[in-house]
Protein backbone atom coordinates (compact mmCIF):
# COMPACT_ATOMS: atom_id res chain seq x y z
CA UNK A 1 0.00 0.00 0.00
CA UNK A 2 2.70 2.64 0.60
CA UNK A 3 4.06 1.91 -2.69
CA UNK A 4 0.64 2.52 -4.05
CA UNK A 5 0.41 5.56 -2.65
CA UNK A 6 3.96 6.93 -3.26
CA UNK A 7 3.09 6.55 -7.09
CA UNK A 8 0.22 9.54 -6.72
CA UNK A 9 2.22 11.48 -8.19
CA UNK A 10 3.09 9.65 -11.41
CA UNK A 11 -0.37 8.58 -11.94
CA UNK A 12 -1.09 12.06 -11.91
CA UNK A 13 1.52 13.24 -14.19
CA UNK A 14 0.36 10.13 -17.01
CA UNK A 15 -3.16 10.95 -16.38
CA UNK A 16 -2.36 14.81 -16.94
CA UNK A 17 -0.43 13.98 -19.55
CA UNK A 18 -2.24 11.54 -21.39
CA UNK A 19 -5.21 13.66 -21.33
CA UNK A 20 -3.08 16.14 -23.46
CA UNK A 21 -2.20 13.77 -25.63
CA UNK A 22 -5.90 12.60 -26.18
CA UNK A 23 -7.46 16.24 -26.63
CA UNK A 24 -4.30 16.87 -29.29
CA UNK A 25 -5.94 14.31 -31.47
CA UNK A 26 -9.51 14.94 -31.16
CA UNK A 27 -8.69 18.56 -31.68
CA UNK A 28 -7.46 20.52 -34.42
CA UNK A 29 -4.13 22.61 -33.26
CA UNK A 30 -6.10 25.95 -34.08
CA UNK A 31 -8.29 25.43 -31.92
CA UNK A 32 -5.79 25.78 -28.73
CA UNK A 33 -4.41 29.03 -27.50
CA UNK A 34 -1.59 29.57 -25.21
CA UNK A 35 -3.46 31.55 -22.53
CA UNK A 36 -6.53 28.96 -22.19
CA UNK A 37 -5.99 25.07 -20.94
CA UNK A 38 -7.32 22.31 -23.37
CA UNK A 39 -9.77 20.92 -20.62
CA UNK A 40 -11.29 24.36 -20.62
CA UNK A 41 -11.33 24.16 -24.54
CA UNK A 42 -13.35 20.51 -24.06
CA UNK A 43 -15.73 22.27 -21.68
CA UNK A 44 -16.15 24.92 -24.44
CA UNK A 45 -16.71 21.97 -27.09
CA UNK A 46 -19.47 20.60 -24.69
CA UNK A 47 -21.27 24.27 -25.00
CA UNK A 48 -21.15 24.37 -28.28
CA UNK A 49 -22.44 21.10 -29.22
CA UNK A 50 -25.68 22.55 -26.99
CA UNK A 51 -26.06 25.48 -28.86
CA UNK A 52 -25.94 23.28 -31.90
CA UNK A 53 -23.14 25.10 -33.16
CA UNK A 54 -20.38 21.64 -33.24
CA UNK A 55 -21.14 17.85 -34.10
CA UNK A 56 -22.10 15.78 -31.45
CA UNK A 57 -19.45 12.34 -31.18
CA UNK A 58 -21.16 9.50 -31.63
CA UNK A 59 -18.59 7.53 -29.66
CA UNK A 60 -19.89 5.65 -26.47
CA UNK A 61 -17.95 4.19 -23.59
CA UNK A 62 -17.73 0.38 -24.39
CA UNK A 63 -19.88 -1.07 -21.61
CA UNK A 64 -21.25 1.91 -20.54
CA UNK A 65 -23.37 2.60 -18.17
CA UNK A 66 -22.05 -0.32 -16.16
CA UNK A 67 -18.51 0.13 -16.39
CA UNK A 68 -19.30 3.36 -15.17
CA UNK A 69 -20.86 2.51 -12.14
CA UNK A 70 -18.13 -0.25 -11.67
CA UNK A 71 -15.29 2.13 -11.42
CA UNK A 72 -17.05 4.59 -8.62
CA UNK A 73 -17.90 1.00 -6.68
CA UNK A 74 -14.30 0.37 -6.88
CA UNK A 75 -12.95 3.66 -6.22
CA UNK A 76 -15.12 3.65 -3.53
CA UNK A 77 -14.13 0.13 -1.95
CA UNK A 78 -10.71 1.17 -2.27
CA UNK A 79 -11.12 4.29 0.11
CA UNK A 80 -12.84 2.39 2.55
CA UNK A 81 -10.11 -0.07 2.65
CA UNK A 82 -7.63 2.86 3.40
CA UNK A 83 -10.12 4.25 5.74
CA UNK A 84 -10.88 1.51 7.52
CA UNK A 85 -7.52 -0.48 7.45
CA UNK A 86 -7.74 -1.42 11.47
CA UNK A 87 -4.47 -3.13 11.68
CA UNK A 88 -2.63 0.54 11.17
CA UNK A 89 -1.65 2.54 14.24
CA UNK A 90 -3.32 5.16 12.46
CA UNK A 91 -6.74 3.77 11.28
CA UNK A 92 -8.66 6.60 12.87
CA UNK A 93 -6.82 9.50 11.54
CA UNK A 94 -7.26 7.86 7.87
CA UNK A 95 -11.27 7.67 8.54
CA UNK A 96 -11.35 11.54 9.79
CA UNK A 97 -9.40 13.02 6.81
CA UNK A 98 -11.45 10.58 4.54
CA UNK A 99 -14.60 11.56 5.78
CA UNK A 100 -13.06 15.53 5.77
CA UNK A 101 -12.44 14.81 2.14
CA UNK A 102 -16.10 13.85 1.39
CA UNK A 103 -17.45 17.02 3.24
CA UNK A 104 -14.76 19.06 1.60
CA UNK A 105 -16.21 17.67 -1.67
CA UNK A 106 -19.74 18.01 -1.38
CA UNK A 107 -19.62 21.55 0.11
CA UNK A 108 -17.43 22.39 -3.03
CA UNK A 109 -19.92 20.65 -5.00
CA UNK A 110 -23.02 22.18 -3.63
CA UNK A 111 -20.92 26.31 -4.29
CA UNK A 112 -20.16 25.32 -7.60
CA UNK A 113 -23.84 23.96 -8.25
CA UNK A 114 -25.41 27.37 -6.27
CA UNK A 115 -22.83 29.09 -8.42
CA UNK A 116 -23.62 27.77 -11.36
CA UNK A 117 -27.79 27.97 -11.45
CA UNK A 118 -27.17 31.51 -10.44
CA UNK A 119 -24.57 32.75 -13.25
CA UNK A 120 -24.42 29.93 -15.75
CA UNK A 121 -21.31 29.02 -17.29
CA UNK A 122 -19.11 31.74 -18.32
CA UNK A 123 -18.53 32.33 -21.89
CA UNK A 124 -15.53 30.88 -22.55
CA UNK A 125 -15.67 31.38 -26.91
CA UNK A 126 -13.32 32.95 -29.29
CA UNK A 127 -11.93 36.14 -27.76
CA UNK A 128 -12.83 35.51 -24.33
CA UNK A 129 -9.41 35.77 -23.06
CA UNK A 130 -9.45 39.87 -24.06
Amino acid sequence: MPRAINSVVVRLGVFYLGSILALSMLMAASAYSESQSPFVTALGYRRAVARGDAHAVDFRLPGAPVTTWICIVSLVAVALCVMLDLSSANWYDNLVAGALMLVGTNVGYEISRRRLARNGLPDLGEGADD
